[in-house]
């Protein structure tokens, strides 16, 4: 009896265990998709968020490719994503083990920074922005790697927009056999991919400090109002803009349906 009740409490740790370690699902796409960064085709709300909400993310796949959607609504991620840039690493144990990064938006050199840090209209400066980022660099795919085009043919897709002031969308398509290779079979679905999300830091200004900055991720959820919230100013930008904000999840993408 005894013998007994010691296994079926370790089969209960093992199971606890693997649940704590166990991956979200991806979810089906939808037919008509069109990456424009306006994104009433998905549902919503987004399921998963970074741990103080400043943005939500959902992961989709059909039987080509990878999706991946993103609303931030907090001012401060507005500001990161138009001066910095942003990566998602996407990461696959499949036959060819895969580390994959695309990079996009582009950040900005100083000159075209310190332009938007002046008093301007924002519209126009995402307008600006949104204009001028047509390229996406990509590295660690199976075979592109470099800069390519924002809308093409190769199944790699990438657009941003503002739905409205205080929601910016961001749209990613990424070829499966990018990430399996193109002799894939879909059994190559059931190992879960990794995905890490990025807004990129800010420079810190030569010779400036950041002077106790309470980190990317600090001031709570939401954009606040239209505040940025959290971190001490350095002039008029916040000290939370140099530090990055980030969310990753391990996901299982489905195989139909």
């Amino acid at each position: 009896m005894k013998f007994i009740l010691i296994n079926l409490l370790l089969a209960t740790f093992t199971l606890t265990g693997f649940a704590q370690k166990s991956a979200n699902k991806s979810a089906w796409a939808p037919e008509k998709i069109v990456i424009d960064g306006i994104t009433n085709e998905w549902t919503q709300p987004f399921p998963f968020s970074d741990k103080n909400g400043k943005f939500e993310y959902f992961v989709s796949n059909d039987h080509d490719n990878l999706y991946i959607i993103i609303h931030a609504f907090d001012p401060s991620l507005h500001q990161k994503i138009m001066r910095s840039g942003m990566e998602i690493h996407i990461g696959t144990k499949a036959k060819k083990k895969i580390k994959a990064t695309v990079e996009y938006p582009l950040g900005r050199s100083p000159q075209q920074g310190n332009q938007m840090g002046q008093r301007a209209d924002q519209s126009v400066l995402r307008q600006k922005h949104i204009a001028s980022n047509n390229k996406m660099k990509v590295t660690g795919f199976q075979s592109y790697n470099g800069m390519i085009p924002t809308i093409n043919n190769n199944g790699f897709n990438a657009a941003i927009n503002w739905e409205s002031d205080y929601l910016m969308s961001y749209e990613l398509s990424v070829p499966l056999k990018e990430l399996y290779g193109s002799a894939y079979n879909e059994d190559a679905l059931s190992n879960p991919i990794d995905i890490k999300i990025t807004f990129k830091a800010m420079a810190q200004p030569q010779g400036g400090r950041s002077g106790g900055a309470s980190g990317g991720q600090s001031g709570g959820g939401g954009g606040g109002g239209g505040r940025m919230s959290g971190g001490t100013q350095q002039g008029n930008v916040s000290s939370e803009m140099f530090s990055p904000v980030t969310a990753k999840t391990k996901i299982i993408l489905i195989r139909e349906k």
